[in-house]
């Protein structure tokens, strides 16, 4: 798929770029700003769509789909977990993530400790354990270690996948 954003120059975000992603991989997307990340996973979430190029999801060419097709593809088939929804800016992410235990009575310190017993890549883990395929754009190599596969994006290309070794 290639990506090309409009403007005087136009931007290309990406070009043309050929990834499969299967069933139950854990998979990062990395690379500098400007890379093409997000707009992979936008892509990959039916959220845009490529300039040229094909993108399937569990199977269906989601190319030509109406607006309706593609949001029963993406409350059928895919889930979003977005960096900055709903964050509180003057928090960390540990303090917003023990914030949800507040409404139950739990004190601070236990929020926070159960917080941390639940950090992000856990759940994630867990998730994919189950059988879940998880596509997550990071710039934390925490993260990335985390993934089985590991895909490097440069100036719109694909630099290393670790699948192709």
């Amino acid at each position: 798929m290639s990506k090309e954003h409009p403007g005087s120059p136009p931007v290309a975000a990406l070009r043309s770029v050929t990834v499969t992603i299967r069933t139950g991989e854990f998979t990062a997307i990395v690379g500098p700003s400007g890379s093409g990340k997000s707009t992979m996973l936008a892509i990959a979430g039916t959220l845009e769509r490529p300039t040229a190029g094909s993108v399937r999801v569990a199977g269906l060419v989601v190319d030509g789909l109406p607006d309706k097709a593609l949001s029963g593809v993406r409350a059928d088939r895919i889930g979003f977990v977005f960096q900055q929804f709903f964050l509180v800016p003057t928090l960390t992410a540990l303090d917003n993530v023990a914030t949800g235990l507040l409404y139950r009575g739990i004190a601070a310190r236990e929020r926070r400790a159960a917080a941390a017993d639940a950090g992000i890549l856990t759940l994630l883990a867990e998730l994919n354990r189950r059988g879940t395929t998880i596509l997550v754009v990071t710039h934390n190599p925490e993260i990335a270690r985390a993934a089985r596969r590991v895909i490097r994006l440069r100036d719109g290309c694909v630099e290393h996948d670790s699948e192709a070794g």
